[in-house]
């Protein structure tokens, strides 16, 4: 079997984040979102 290496998988960031209890922000004006979790912050 060959796998596609343009392929996309599309999984709910929010609701896994907030699972793993972060806190997460969307910024529109950048189309940026904010995750915080235990002291750290990721831009994505």
């Amino acid at each position: 079997m060959k796998l596609s290496t343009s392929c996309w998988v599309v999984v709910p960031l929010r609701f896994i984040s907030e699972a793993f209890k972060a806190e997460v922000d969307w910024k529109p004006e950048r189309n940026t979102v904010i995750i915080r979790s235990a002291g750290q912050v990721k831009m994505l």
